[in-house]
């Protein structure tokens, strides 16, 4: 397992910032252009004030935008952050 931070940006039609979700275990890292769902309490709806009463019982749709990998010395530390837009289109269709 691989852990991350998912920052999530959301549409162009909901200007919000980007939501970050800390600690997110994955499988594989994802590449660039990938699509992926996420599901339980992710925040999303709250962070971009849509679909309020669908946290924790929806499947998210991400496409990854890109990754960055840092690394601290001091800590010998890894630190990947996956940047990713979401998908609302399963949500308008």
């Amino acid at each position: 397992m691989i852990k991350v931070r998912l920052k999530i940006f959301p549409p162009e039609e909901i200007e919000q910032y980007p939501h970050t979700i800390k600690n997110v275990l994955l499988q594989t890292l994802p590449r660039k252009g990938e699509r992926f769902d996420i599901t339980g309490k992710t925040g999303i709806p709250k962070a971009f004030g849509i679909l309020e009463d669908h946290d924790g019982d929806s499947v998210w749709n991400l496409q990854i935008r890109e990754i960055e990998h840092s690394y601290d010395a001091d800590e010998a530390e890894h630190s990947i952050e996956v940047h990713a837009d979401l998908n609302l289109d399963t949500f308008w269709a």
